[in-house]
């Protein structure tokens, strides 16, 4: 339990939920008022009355007293500092009862040593207690003890319902918020859908109309009608994860639409191996990379094939994609897709995935490595 007081004391002393400077200040301020209000009785009090009734009085102005009250004054701030946050933090943290003893008889036998010291140390004080008797200053103790409690018990339900509130309000505003992304995603994805479908619709329709007239053509229209259809349904699971079968017809239909587009003359192999049944995963993270060496790989060349490897093991999926770069001018790109597939598989997979890039003066390779993830 001793080491918890002391673990606790290094706590508040590094974020206190009352300031000290704050308690200074108006403990400073009490005191003030107070010494001022004395003052003013002394002085604008009778001087017969003010010899019996206010002895000692005229001794205010004095570097005694004046050091007594400045004693006093920082005791209560110390005082109050420590047991405000003290008992707020055994508050927040629900301790058990115990603790409350504990922290009660060390701040009792602080305040009783710090009254004990200020009558030792005040030569009036001692005075004045030789007239009073045990039951009087037992009396007196009890009501300073009490007093104590009651300010500290007040400020601490209050410091409570305040930053409770505040928890409240700042909960209500974050879910807010968090609505309002929703509603704004729901309306973003409503009008991105409005289009696509169109498109996919026309799609099929120029398919039915290309069939009597050119097998490719009709091929290629339906090889892109697939790939919206693809993009358009919403196959993913509770997780956002799609079956890896999926995303491999995927690859193979903008594979074929490239065919379609440069004669059948890109020079692509393709290998899978390893069991894709029940195996799930993000979607478009392939397919980003594959576009990738379409988009600034030297397909043609006949030498260099871009090769696509896909191979499923017991506990991760390794996919790689390998291409000859283009000579001449190179296309403008700022690597969004990449980046925006690293975020979504360090958010997914965290360190478990690894996504690497060799980036030689002829080939340029992508390894990606992820956990396997079962139906």
């Amino acid at each position: 339990m001793i080491p918890a007081i002391f673990k606790d004391l290094w706590i508040i002393l590094r974020k206190p939920r009352f300031p000290f400077w704050r308690i200074l200040l108006i403990i400073s301020i009490i005191y003030l008022l107070l010494w001022s209000a004395i003052l003013g009785i002394s002085i604008y009090t009778p001087k017969e009355l003010r010899n019996e009734s206010f002895k000692g009085l005229e001794h205010m102005m004095t570097i005694r007293a004046l050091l007594e009250l400045v004693y006093a004054a920082f005791f209560n701030c110390l005082f109050f500092f420590t047991a405000l946050n003290i008992y707020y933090r055994a508050v927040i943290l629900k301790k058990q009862p115990i603790a409350y003893i504990v922290y009660s008889l060390a701040f009792l036998g602080i305040l009783l040593l710090s009254q004990k010291l200020s009558m030792l140390c005040s030569s009036e004080t001692r005075a004045m207690a030789k007239y009073q008797s045990n039951v009087l200053i037992l009396i007196g103790y009890s009501f300073i003890c009490c007093f104590y409690t009651v300010i500290i018990f007040v400020f601490i339900r209050l410091a409570v319902s305040t930053d409770q509130k505040q928890r409240n309000r700042e909960l209500l505003e974050q879910n807010s918020k968090l609505e309002l992304e929703k509603l704004k995603a729901e309306y973003n994805f409503l009008k991105a859908q409005i289009n696509p479908h169109f498109l996919h619709n026309s799609l099929n329709f120029l398919y039915a109309k290309s069939l009597p007239f050119s097998e490719e053509l009709s091929e290629g229209i339906l090889t892109i009608s697939e790939i919206m259809r693809y993009a358009l349904l919403n196959d993913t699971d509770s997780d956002g994860r799609v079956l890896l079968n999926k995303e491999l017809e995927h690859i193979r239909n903008i594979i074929k639409m490239n065919q379609l587009r440069f004669d059948n003359k890109l020079n692509i192999q393709m290998e899978i191996t390893g069991t894709l049944a029940g195996i799930k995963i993000l979607p478009l993270i392939l397919i980003t990379i594959t576009e990738n060496a379409f988009k600034h790989g030297d397909i043609r060349n006949e030498k260099v094939p871009l090769t696509i490897r896909l191979q499923v093991e017991e506990d991760n999926i390794y996919f790689t994609c390998n291409n000859k770069k283009k000579s001449g001018p190179k296309e403008l790109s700022f690597g969004i897709g990449l980046n925006n597939t690293r975020k979504r598989l360090k958010m997914v997979y965290g360190e478990k995935a690894v996504l690497e890039i060799k980036d030689s003066s002829d080939i340029y390779e992508i390894i990606l490595k992820i956990p396997v993830s079962n139906d």
